[in-house]
């Protein structure tokens, strides 16, 4: 695989990211403790541990790491230095539904900006496309 600059593609760093909501005076909602782990992170995790082991990548190698917001620490600085020469970051915002649109969007323009690869997905931007004629102006954004 290479890089639009003709140079080879060694790594790729996969962040799956389980995001939180914010609370009614804007904090993001985090806890000490989980009580139920994330369906959706536990199944990308697997699916995509499956394609590694399966090579489905042409030999690339790549690293999944997988975040609950809800219980973890998102280090939007630490995850941005983990792009480095041969590499490539990709950000997966995996599970989003509607109440926790508003901090995927925020953490996603944050990854943009630090010049990473963003991918949203979930029920709000799944039911969104699915059932509107148009693109609601969040999801564009």
């Amino acid at each position: 695989m290479m890089f639009r600059d003709n140079k080879r593609l060694r790594r790729i760093e996969l962040y799956l990211i389980k995001p939180s909501n914010y609370d009614d005076d804007g904090y993001v909602v985090r806890y000490f403790r989980g009580v139920l782990p994330s369906n959706t992170l536990a199944c990308l995790g697997a699916l995509t541990e499956d394609a590694r082991k399966r090579e489905a990548l042409a030999g690339l190698d790549f690293r999944v790491h997988l975040i609950d917001e809800t219980v973890q620490r998102v280090d939007v600085g630490r995850i941005a230095r983990s792009q480095r020469r041969g590499a490539r970051t990709i950000v997966g915002l995996v599970g989003v539904q509607t109440n926790q649109f508003p901090r995927a969007a925020d953490l996603a323009k944050e990854f943009v900006a630090a010049g990473l690869t963003v991918i949203v997905g979930g029920f709000h931007v799944s039911g969104s496309l699915a059932m509107l004629p148009h693109a609601p102006a969040e999801i564009r954004e």
